[in-house]
């Protein structure tokens, strides 16, 4: 049962980024007061905050000092230590719990887990050495993008996967851990979309909006994103059925590459993060 927690209650965010930063700025004028844990010093959400934790995520040690220093626990995004978090969540509430991070936090259990919510997805195969990789490429086919299931965002952890050149290449990236070949598609936009679930399972879902980037970082957004309204539709059905599925508590960013903007109804592909 998630309980109610009211200010002046400390909330813990484990990761220190501008997500983190929104996060702690609206909950300090609340009057919450907050903590982040964070490798970096003086991170973003480390500014704004009342203390910070100068660790990496997967420190135990400094994560259950943020737990015993806090009333709550969240996570800002994906990329945080599920082992380290169960242990914390014996000292502090944890509202979102860890299933929603072990979704999200590899690729291959998101992927599965959309494709079983009937939520459209690219081509993908799990590669873990050379004879999965020649299998991938056989069911994912050209162009594809070997990425690593865990870790990696704004282009690292990735390798463009176009020819038998590339496939020779691979190793580089397949021998240092687990990965997933992903079917490279032709777009005409980023977009994404918020979802929030309350503890009643009240799912409110926030306009859909068009992400530009450049050099594999965000650059602009679009809101609301200038996307047929069938386009629209179909990304908050998605998020609501995302949402439902994931028992959500609290905020979810989920991104899409819409395919056709003439639309049939199913053209798009879509990724949780």
């Amino acid at each position: 049962m998630i309980k109610t927690i009211l200010p002046p209650a400390t909330i813990g965010i484990v990761g220190g980024g501008q997500l983190g930063q929104m996060m702690a700025l609206i909950a300090k004028s609340m009057g919450y007061k907050v903590g982040i844990l964070d490798p970096t010093p003086h991170a973003p959400a480390g500014q704004v905050a009342d203390f910070q934790i100068v660790a990496e995520y997967a420190d135990v040690k400094a994560l259950m000092q943020l737990a015993k220093k806090s009333d709550v626990l969240t996570y800002e995004f994906e990329n945080v230590d599920e082992g380290s978090l169960l242990k914390a969540k014996q000292v502090a509430e944890l509202p979102q719990g860890t299933n929603l991070l072990h979704i999200t936090g590899e690729r291959l259990n998101e992927k599965n887990f959309l494709n079983d919510a009937g939520i459209p997805v690219t081509k993908f195969a799990a590669v873990n050495d050379e004879k999965t990789m020649r299998a991938a490429v056989e069911t994912v086919g050209y162009p594809a993008i070997l990425k690593t299931v865990s870790g990696g965002y704004d282009g690292h952890g990735q390798m463009d996967i176009n020819n038998p050149a590339d496939v020779a290449k691979a190793a580089e990236l397949y021998d240092k851990t687990q990965c997933i070949l992903e079917a490279r598609q032709k777009f005409i936009a980023e977009a994404s979309v918020m979802v929030t679930r309350d503890v009643n399972g009240k799912v409110v879902t926030f306009p859909l909006v068009e992400n530009r980037h450049k050099n594999h970082i965000l650059h602009t957004t679009i809101a609301p994103g200038q996307f047929a309204p069938a386009i629209h539709q179909k990304a908050h059905q998605y998020a609501e059925i995302i949402a439902n599925k994931l028992n959500l508590y609290g905020v979810l960013g989920i991104e899409l590459f819409v395919l056709d903007d003439s639309f049939d109804g199913q053209r798009t592909c879509t990724t949780t993060t």
